[in-house]
């Protein structure tokens, strides 16, 4: 007599071979790799049978399995192996709706799924396979480019939800209809090795969004997204916590990297490093706060860009991001107190081409541009950003600043979603505005093309202190650096080569501006201070010279 375990493996194995589904079955029809006959019943069955006997392995052989939504169940893990596709079928009435109990101020949109599952433990996708979603199929087009219909009846490729134990390995991931891989609310997740490609098949196609969870790993991936590569997000009440980013490529035709810019219940105690970002059409390294939340204890280091639109975004604000839903009708409301950035840190940085991007639209159109926008540090009257590092950072701009953007006047501009909302900026490098306890060290910033703009320009900020500063000026430029209405500012340990002018003080409200021990003497003007400055404003202690 066969024990019932191996009865057990052997139907499986043989629905994995695509042989007869057991009894039940969509249809009684087999398991058939031929890329064109649906298998939605045949593999839900086999999960279903593997859960419930106390979990297993579900294995795909080479060949291609069209499906619908599948559920993932409890100790139940999908391997992929070398030559298995998980096809998504191209008609959107095989992915039926979803409702879940995660209360998200995005619900709406996520009512379709090809790899779905809520409240399991345990659950894994393995191998050197693919999950392909036929994200460019007819059916899957957007019906109107204005919310919230833009984000309709399209199908995510993975979604889970509240789950705990989740394991994503080697898989490759492409051709989303809608974002490619969605955590929400799970707990103890490792992503180590997986390949996302979908930067042409359909719009919204982030790569990984991790959000309102704990303890998340990623390492070792590689993403080519048309929108957001890595996103956290926090769109329900629960903080997103606890999370490392290492060892990836990233490239998008939106952000690389992105916090928000739903952050209701916040971010705290994220670690990101050993990061290459690459042809990033908009910002490199985005982190905002909108919805009311709090980002705490977030480091970066070890990053390096090349070709991004934008270099840095970290911003505060408190406006709703558009999502075409009335405020009153979403299951989670915002919460009513001003969101909060501090503690940030952003160290060993290197970035060529900062202000250029390359990439293809849906379809696969190439497209390319340019950008002026400086590295934005911006927080708002209501909430500054507070405790901010900017450490060990090397960065070439594209340039071309002219003279009218250089007097952009951004004090009293809403910060808002995106790099270019508040407009251009009046410096190439760095524009920092409402930030408390500052620190800028060793930084070295250049230009491709002749700018005009300061290179930094720090306004309506206190608690500043500046030492290691390098970089290009040009000679019409007001300045190297720019401030304008700060307090308690501390220069020291500076030694710019060539310019004309250093420091350029500026505004009624700037007081107590120390400069202490730096080397001036390749500076034709070290410092200059405007007419509405206080006299003894600046106070200049001995340099190595006076030493």
């Amino acid at each position: 007599m066969i024990p019932r375990e191996v009865k057990f493996f052997l139907v499986l194995s043989l629905l994995a071979c695509a042989c007869v589904a057991p009894a039940g079955a969509q249809d009684g029809a087999q398991l058939n790799p031929d890329g064109k006959t649906l298998n939605t019943g045949a593999i839900q069955q086999a999960i279903d049978m593997l859960s419930a006997a106390g979990g297993g392995t579900l294995t795909f052989r080479a060949g291609t399995y069209l499906t619908g939504t599948i559920r993932l169940k409890d100790n139940v893990t999908l391997q992929l192996d070398a030559g298995a596709v998980l096809l998504g079928s191209p008609d959107l009435k095989d992915y039926p709706e979803t409702r879940v109990s995660f209360p998200t101020m995005i619900e709406a949109f996520f009512r379709h799924h090809l790899i779905f599952a809520e409240g399991a433990h345990n659950i894994a996708i393995t191998g050197q396979g693919r999950i392909d979603g036929q994200g460019g199929a007819p059916g899957f087009a957007r019906s109107s480019t204005k919310a919230p219909e833009r984000y309709m009846n399209r199908p995510s490729l993975i979604r889970f939800v509240d789950c705990t134990g989740v394991r994503l390995r080697d898989a490759r991931i492409e051709n989303a209809a809608f974002w490619v891989v969605h955590f929400l609310g799970c707990d103890d997740v490792a992503v180590d090795g997986v390949n996302v490609e979908s930067r042409t098949a359909n719009y919204n196609n982030d790569g990984f969004d991790i959000d309102c969870c704990s303890n998340v790993r990623i390492s070792n991936c590689h993403v080519n997204s048309q929108d957001d590569a890595i996103c956290l997000k926090s769109t329900g009440n629960r903080v997103c916590r606890n999370v490392t980013i290492s060892n990836c490529v990233l490239s998008s035709n939106c952000s690389g990297i992105r916090f928000g810019c739903e952050c209701i219940g916040g971010f705290e105690d994220i670690v990101i490093s050993n990061v290459v970002l690459h042809d990033v059409g908009a910002t490199a390294i985005q982190l905002q706060v909108f919805d009311g939340g709090t980002m705490d204890r977030v480091t970066l280091s070890g990053i390096t860009m090349r070709n991004v639109g934008q270099g840095i975004l970290v911003n505060a604000g408190h406006e709703l991001y558009s999502i075409g839903i009335a405020e009153a009708d979403l299951p989670v409301k915002r919460p009513e107190k001003i969101g909060k950035v501090r503690n940030i840190i952003l160290r060993d940085i290197q970035a060529d081409g900062v202000g250029r991007f390359e990439g293809q639209s849906v379809g696969g159109e190439k497209r390319s541009g340019e950008r002026k926008l400086a590295n934005i540090i911006c927080g708002m009257p209501e909430s500054h950003l507070e405790n901010v590092t900017l450490e060990n950072i090397r960065m070439r701009f594209v340039g071309k600043g002219a003279a009218e953007d250089a007097d952009t006047d951004l004090s009293g501009v809403k910060t808002g979603f995106n790099g270019g909302s508040m407009g251009m900026t009046p410096a190439y490098a760095f524009y920092c505005r409402h930030v408390d306890n500052l620190r800028m060290r060793d930084i070295d910033v250049s230009y491709e093309n002749e700018d005009v703009r300061p290179a930094l320009f720090i306004e309506q900020c206190s608690n500043v202190d500046l030492s290691g500063l390098q970089g290009a000026a040009h000679s019409t430029a007001r300045a190297f650096l720019r401030m304008r209405n700060v307090a308690d500012v501390f220069l020291h340990g500076n030694r710019p080569l060539g310019l004309d002018t250093f420091l350029s003080v500026e505004g009624a409200d700037s007081k107590r501006v120390s400069l202490t021990g730096n080397d001036l003497r390749q500076t034709a003007r070290p410092v200059i201070t405007a007419p509405e400055v206080s006299a003894g404003t600046v106070s200049d202690g001995p340099s190595p010279e006076a030493r």
